[in-house]
């Protein structure tokens, strides 16, 4: 019976995580941790505590999230489960490059793969490899990364794991973004996108689809980028995943902003704001506050824009974001500036 409940419930963290609603997952790995503790389970404790870590991870509290994997990782190593051991090594790298601590990242993830290999973890394998690239190009070495994200695809294509071939697809589309090389995005991001809809992966299928839609933003082409951002922005509708209904809200009112369209732009951003903080997503909620701070400013709107500004401030402080922060910090200098508070500024 007690087996029986875990199952069900380990189902039900997997479509929680999937659609955003981290605090329901999060409850429900908790009840599993309990479960597991019951029956003397530690390997149940320990799956329990990673996926605790990811709806941590997933709302920005890094801290406690990479404070469960290492609790995970303990048991892990004390029951002797290896490929744990290198499925927590993983996320501990992850949790520390999305600290910005590339060094202790690369560790990490460099630990984990060697015992991905040695146990024949290709699937494990491969997604240390891509955080690894994506390690690469936070610190601007694009060809490090591309080398490593192709790497990925390989093993992807080897296995025959399409949905992972489709992810790495979208990894090496996002370096040729960054690198200013547009054209071979779109290719590599429309072959991912083609993979996600031939799988049924409605989920990536969207997140592809505002990739696709950021470089067409950045090429200009705002009327392809809100094509892609409304598809997105359905998609997500229709399989509950409100923090990617959130992001895309956010896309949509960027368009609008640089399009001059303000009142549009604001409805968007507004949209945006209340699902980021029903759902308790900090991060967001700081840098939408930050968007409609700044639609204020252009519109002269000075004090609804120090407002803003001062409330993406607060929330920046506490969750230790220093761009945030300094971009905060700007922002109310700038509106002290047109109000010739030089002091204030």
């Amino acid at each position: 019976m007690q087996r029986t409940k875990l199952s069900l419930l380990k189902a039900r963290v997997a479509v929680k995580q999937l659609t955003g609603s981290y605090d329901e997952a999060r409850e429900d790995s908790e009840r599993i941790r309990e479960l597991a503790q019951q029956i003397g389970d530690q390997q149940e404790v320990a799956h329990a505590l990673v996926d605790m870590g990811n709806t941590f991870k997933s709302k920005g509290n890094l801290q406690t999230a990479l404070e469960l994997y290492e609790l995970a990782l303990g048991i892990w190593r004390e029951i002797g489960d290896r490929g744990g051991e290198g499925k927590s090594l993983y996320s501990i790298g992850v949790v520390h490059f999305n600290r910005d601590e590339y060094e202790l990242s690369l560790r990490y993830c460099d630990e984990a793969m060697k015992i991905q290999r040695e146990i024949g973890d290709r699937v494990g394998e491969a997604f240390t490899l891509s955080n690894i690239g994506t390690v690469h190009c936070s610190r601007g070495d694009y060809e490090q990364g591309l080398r490593h994200y192709e790497e990925t695809l390989r093993i992807f294509r080897q296995i025959g794991d399409k949905r992972g071939e489709a992810g790495a697809l979208n990894n090496i589309g996002a370096v040729h973004y960054f690198r200013g090389d547009y054209e071979q995005a779109l290719v590599h991001c429309e072959k991912a996108l083609e993979l996600h809809r031939a799988i049924g992966d409605r989920a990536n299928e969207a997140g592809t689809s505002t990739n696709l839609g950021a470089v067409q933003y950045f090429r200009g082409n705002y009327d392809e980028a809100l094509r892609y951002y409304d598809t997105a922005l359905r998609i997500q509708r229709q399989i509950g995943d409100r923090h990617g209904v959130a992001g895309s809200l956010n896309n949509i009112g960027k368009v609008h902003h640089d399009l001059g369209e303000y009142d549009g732009s604001l409805r968007y951003y507004h949209q945006s704001l209340e699902i980021y903080r029903e759902i308790g997503d900090r991060v967001g909620e700081a840098g939408t506050l930050g968007n409609i701070a700044r639609v204020h400013y252009e519109r002269g709107d000075l004090d609804p824009a120090l407002r803003y500004s001062q409330l993406s401030l607060k929330i920046e402080r506490e969750i230790g974001n220093r761009l945030g922060e300094a971009d905060a910090l700007c922002c109310i200098a700038a509106i002290h500036t047109c109000r010739a508070d030089y002091r204030a500024a």
